[in-house]
């Protein structure tokens, strides 16, 4: 009993301090593991997808003669295995992720080093997209327990969404948006009305974006992405089976950097791009089917048991899926530390680590 509440502890200070710092987090978080292999260490079923994926991202790697050890961030994934073993409260430990949340935005209040050159909130993260993807599911996290369970959950929840906003990432903000007028018309029973109130949205968004500043900037956005995204499906056609080798494609969209084609080479902008030229068709097929198999995962479980906590995770999941259309997120470390450790809260309660 005394060992899992030390892990419950473990557990509530991964969550508080991931806002501030993903190298800090992983100390609670390698403190867990160690406890519960300790215990008897046991792996939900479907983390083996994510085992095959990194499997095939190795075999990419030695294919194209590449180092193995360049393998990473699998570690980032490792919160659902670890807290899926523990039997803690889910809602507990988001109170105290409500508490971080809301410390992390406030003090982007008062100090301007939490922001980008353009002033984009990036909070203690390297980038707008890092922070906006922790402020997402906080945000679907927080509204969620508003209209269901505890309204005290209001108050973080406008924190959150205020963060969200001040990312000025706006692919985050466009699908949570979504999510939370879903999230709104489930619970006022006009869920019916969803798809007419998101058509009848279009017309105005329309005049808003043709008639604001960022017209021009989602134009060029969106036509610079363009170009990452023929890139990659010619650097697809050359390896169309294990691809260029699993995080490569900076090394390959360097030369179009410099030779001013792309305004830089981190990656290609689309999650599934990115895995198609990096690890071929196998490992699209298989990040597609991730991201695939989750969302319907939580979907089913909600729809099945009515709680709210799958309710969270499948919109987070959804939200995200639809992201990495236009970013590279898959491998995120902030999102992933998020998300899949509250996947592992949730098995965690409902006793189905096996």
């Amino acid at each position: 009993m005394r060992k899992e509440r030390v892990i419950e502890v473990l557990a509530i200070l991964t969550v508080f301090i991931l806002p501030f710092s993903i190298t800090g987090t992983y100390i609670p978080l390698t403190l867990a593991l160690i406890l519960t292999f300790w215990k008897s260490f046991r792996f939900p079923k479907d983390f083996l997808l994510i085992f095959f994926l990194y499997i095939l991202r190795l075999a990419s790697l030695v294919f194209n003669g590449k180092n193995p050890l360049e393998i990473k961030d699998i570690y980032d994934k490792f919160g659902y295995p670890i807290f899926s073993n523990l039997r803690v409260s889910s809602y507990r430990i988001l109170a105290f992720f409500a508490f971080s949340v809301s410390i992390l935005v406030i003090l982007g209040l008062f100090f301007n080093t939490l922001y980008g050159n353009f002033g984009d909130f990036k909070g203690f993260y390297g980038h707008k997209h890092h922070a906006a993807s922790l402020l997402s599911f906080s945000s679907i996290a927080f509204f969620t327990i508003t209209l269901f369970k505890n309204r005290l959950f209001l108050i973080p929840f406008f924190i959150s969404i205020y963060g969200l906003l001040l990312t000025k990432a706006y692919t985050y903000i466009y699908f949570t948006s979504l999510a939370l007028l879903f999230l709104l018309l489930k619970r006022i029973n006009l869920l019916r009305n969803f798809f007419h109130l998101l058509f009848a949205t279009v017309p105005i968004v329309l005049i808003f974006y043709f008639h604001s500043n960022l017209s021009s900037k989602l134009i060029w956005s969106f036509s610079k992405r363009i170009e990452f995204w023929k890139i990659g499906l010619e650097l697809w056609r050359e390896n169309p089976f294990l691809g260029i080798g699993y995080s490569q494609i900076s090394e390959f969209l360097k030369p179009y950097f410099e030779r001013g084609i792309l305004d830089n080479y981190a990656h290609l902008h689309n999650t599934y791009l990115n895995a198609l030229a990096e690890t071929g068709i196998l490992g699209f097929v298989l990040v597609i089917g991730i991201s695939f198999y989750f969302s319907l995962k939580y979907i089913y479980l909600y729809t099945k048991t009515g709680e709210i906590f799958p309710l969270i995770l499948s919109l987070a999941w959804v939200v995200y899926s639809l992201a990495g259309f236009f970013e590279n997120n898959f491998d995120t470390a902030v999102l992933n530390l998020t998300l899949y450790s509250f996947m592992g809260f949730f098995e965690s309660e409902k006793g189905e680590s096996t």
